[in-house]
């Protein structure tokens, strides 16, 4: 199963159209609508879980969005349950009833969700201190969306994908209903070390597209691509600034872990990061191309 992952904003509906419209291309493609996210918060949806009028509100306008725009899905991204935060500010242990209410939500919107065969499917968070307050793993979930990162400690260790993904398992998640999301976007820091992973961070910054890191690269030898065997990482350094990204190195060991776990596939946020003109000579879409060839 592959995923694929965009941006909506809800005065775009024409851009629901144009992707139901792949359709016709694919007629096996399903589309979906993701609400949620870090920049959406997390107090609202604690606020919504807590009653039944609120979650049949919720369950009822999103069969009608659904209904409305021949969507086949919902992917709900709570980030997180049993957690106080609004909009992108950071996030503080909150509500404990929260993951039982969640369990409940999820519950009412499949029930709900069935005669219409609508597709329920949830983003999930790493690190197993966010997990054991926000989930009730044992429970039946329906897909799951992880991004991690790797470092040495035994405790930067518990934020690694193959951590999640094992914690997951060995908590009772069926591994077909797990899907790894794989990050088309690279995230950059300022150490006042040598930068390598691991290294002191003074400073972090948003450092784009896959795309926009790959033709960085060609165009100025200042950056190097390196690769942390150990945490199976790719990363790009220039002085004191390190870039983390997902490269075709990086990508082989996500995907071959999915296949020996038997997962159930990958998630891509967000499409347009590819190289879809093929600047960075290997290809157009060769992020996109390798999952398709791996998993295929």
């Amino acid at each position: 199963m592959l995923v694929f992952c965009s941006s909506i904003y809800l005065n775009s509906i024409d851009l629901i159209r144009r992707v139901n419209n792949l359709r016709q291309k694919n007629p096996h493609l399903s589309t979906l609508i993701s609400i949620g996210g870090w920049s959406d918060g997390s107090t609202k949806y604690s606020q919504m879980v807590r009653s039944d009028s609120s979650r049949k509100v919720f369950i009822q306008s999103a069969i009608d969005f659904l209904t409305k725009h021949d969507l086949d899905g919902l992917d709900f991204d709570w980030e997180f349950p049993g957690f106080n935060g609004d909009e992108g500010g950071d996030r503080q242990l909150g509500r404990p009833e929260d993951k039982v209410d969640y369990v409940t939500l999820l519950r009412e919107l499949r029930q709900a969700f069935a005669p219409h065969q609508f597709l329920l499917t949830a983003a999930l968070t790493t690190a197993k201190y966010n997990m054991d307050h926000a989930y009730i793993v044992k429970e039946d979930w329906l897909c799951v969306a992880i991004i991690g990162a790797s470092h040495w400690s035994e405790e930067d260790r518990m934020l690694t994908v193959q951590y999640t993904v094992d914690y997951f398992i060995q908590n009772g998640a069926d591994p077909r209903k797990l899907i790894i999301g794989v990050p088309f976007y690279g995230y950059g820091y300022v150490s006042d070390q040598k930068p390598m992973v691991g290294a002191n961070v003074v400073r972090s910054f948003d450092a784009g597209t896959y795309a926009h890191i790959c033709l960085m690269v060609k165009h100025d030898t200042a950056w190097k691509v390196q690769f942390d065997n150990e945490a199976k990482a790719s990363y790009v350094v220039n002085g004191g600034q390190l870039i983390t990204y997902e490269n075709a190195q990086s990508l082989e060991y996500k995907l071959n872990m999915i296949k020996s776990r038997n997962l159930g596939g990958a998630m891509i946020w967000e499409v347009n990061g590819d190289d879809h003109r093929g600047q960075c000579d290997a290809g157009k879409f060769p992020l996109l191309s390798k999952i398709m060839n791996t998993l295929n």
